[in-house]
């Protein structure tokens, strides 16, 4: 699968998408809101619109 996490940009629509291996800890997901992500829970991930400060987040998640 991947490691503890997987950030990919998407090529359709502009968005990031975040997996996590497992849940995470409860500071990362209020950064992860705090940002404008949102959980998509039938796939299993976090996803937002894409701008340069959320990748940012993205990636220290």
């Amino acid at each position: 699968m991947f490691g503890r996490k997987k950030v990919v940009k998407s090529e359709y629509g502009n968005k990031i998408i975040v997996y996590f291996a497992e849940k995470p800890s409860e500071a990362t997901r209020r950064d992860m809101k705090n940002a404008g992500f949102k959980w998509y829970n039938s796939r299993a991930c976090w996803y937002a619109d894409y701008t340069p400060f959320r990748w940012q987040v993205a990636q220290m998640a």
